[in-house]
């Protein structure tokens, strides 16, 4: 093993492949305390009301489907055709706060929802070819999916054209909407004129809301006293205004974006089970992001760290060769678990002092143990010296690639051939035959007279 490159080397290998082992227990770690924060905002939100969704509303309108079975006699079928709005607007003004759990903080919220729009009435025999006798007008139901109905904490009433009408629980007619609130609308004729309609719903929520574009033409108008929201969905805001303040941003969203009709029935191919999926995937809102999820960043890190400790190993591999040094595998063992250790260090600080701040107290603990262990076995604080500044700029370039998550592979590969070519100069002039091979003896005197 002293003389021996050849055997140096697959020592080192071994030692990484033998470290992968609590670099893969510390990832399962990683994962576990990410669990168990989703777990907090389960419970939280299990008693405060989930994720929101606002869907609809959708006015329901029953018919007589008649067929004739193989024994020739007539069947009648409840059936039921729905249709959206042509007009929505929705305006939410958001009240957040944070609620903590152990040591994790939860963004919730309280948002106050006015929802207002125009229906026309719809004609059932001109597009979806209802007998119009076939239509039982008087059991039509206005229905407004939200994902959680747990958050209304008051009455909800709407208002139909003059009528005020009391909406009650369970999304009514319209099943695929799961859950939600329906209302009876008495009265609604063909040939009617447009109807409006407004309500007002007190909502709380946990982390997010977001609105189905319903209408022919849908406008949403969102804003809020938190300072890091995060616009996701099938559609971001066309004005937006984020500051320390808070946030406001608007949406315009038209019926051609889509992919769902403005109006179906439950016995056409495109069924309640299709519109479904297509509405959810046209939800856009608001998230009301944390800065303090710093689980993703700890997790990238750790995927990191092979490379990481074998570059490490390099620089030690060439301290031997270069100023003919030996380190013995054990001497590498140690400083590959302090390396590892790194990772849970930053794990357990970040639940704490944020991901930066425990990224600087890691780095420094890791580097400045490694280098006080380097003075020792490198025979000289020159030499540790020089791994300080090697883990600092590594430590360092880390940090950079995962705040620059679009560019990381372009770095990282830049870093690579930048390494490469380095060592490639250093070693260029070693004869690696001769480094370790056993010096011969030398050759005794010849005497000046041979007999």
């Amino acid at each position: 093993m002293k003389t021996s490159i050849l055997l140096k080397v697959i020592a080192i290998g071994f030692l990484i492949f033998l470290l992968l082992i609590p670099l893969f227990l510390i990832g399962l770690i990683v994962e576990e305390r990410s669990r168990r924060r989703e777990g907090a905002i389960h419970e939280v939100s299990s008693t405060w009301g989930g994720t929101q969704l606002l869907w609809g509303p959708v006015l329901t309108v029953p018919y007589r489907s008649y067929w004739t079975d193989k024994d020739g006699t007539v069947r009648c079928q409840i059936r039921n055709a729905h249709f959206l709005p042509s007009e929505l607007a929705i305006e939410g003004k958001m009240t957040p706060e944070k609620r903590r759990r152990g040591i994790f903080d939860i963004a919730v919220y309280t948002g106050d929802f006015r929802v207002s729009g125009a229906f026309t009435v719809p004609d059932p025999e001109n597009g979806l070819s209802i007998p119009e006798a076939n239509v039982i007008w008087e059991d039509a139901v206005l229905s407004m999916g939200i994902a959680d109905t747990r958050g209304i904490k008051t009455d909800v009433a709407l208002t139909w054209g003059e009528k005020k009408i009391s909406f009650r629980p369970g999304p009514g007619r319209a099943a695929f909407l799961t859950t939600g609130i329906h209302a009876l609308i008495p009265g609604l004729q063909p040939g009617s004129p447009p109807q409006t309609f407004s309500f007002h719903v007190s909502l709380q929520g946990t982390d997010s809301v977001k609105v189905v574009p319903a209408g022919m033409e849908t406008t949403v108008k969102l804003e809020s006293s938190w300072p890091d929201p995060s616009f996701d969905g099938a559609f971001l805001p066309e004005v937006r205004n984020v500051t320390p303040a808070g946030f406001n941003a608007s949406w315009k969203v038209s019926y051609f974006g889509r992919s769902y009709p403005q109006q179906w029935t439950t016995d056409t191919s495109d069924g309640p089970g299709t519109v479904e999926q297509q509405m959810r995937a046209s939800a856009f809102g608001v998230r009301l992001f944390v800065p303090a999820d710093f689980y993703v960043q700890v997790n990238r890190s750790v995927k990191y760290a092979v490379l990481f400790v074998s570059l490490t190993f390099l620089v030690f591999f060439l301290f031997e060769i270069l100023a003919s040094l030996r380190v013995h595998p054990l001497h590498y063992l140690l400083i590959g678990l302090s390396l590892a250790l790194f990772y849970l260090l930053l794990l357990s600080l970040s639940e704490h002092l944020g991901f930066g701040w425990a990224y600087l107290a890691s780095s420094v603990a890791t580097a400045g143990a490694i280098t006080l262990y380097c003075g020792s076995i490198l025979s000289g604080w020159g030499r540790a010296g020089i791994i300080a500044t090697v883990l600092g700029a590594l430590y360092g370039y880390l940090y950079v690639l995962l705040q620059l998550e679009d560019y990381a592979l372009l770095l990282g590969a830049l870093a690579l051939f930048s390494i490469l070519s380095t060592v490639m100069y250093l070693t260029r002039k070693i004869d690696w035959y001769e480094v370790g091979a056993p010096k011969a003896p030398p050759m005794p005197p010849r005497p000046l007279f041979e007999t």
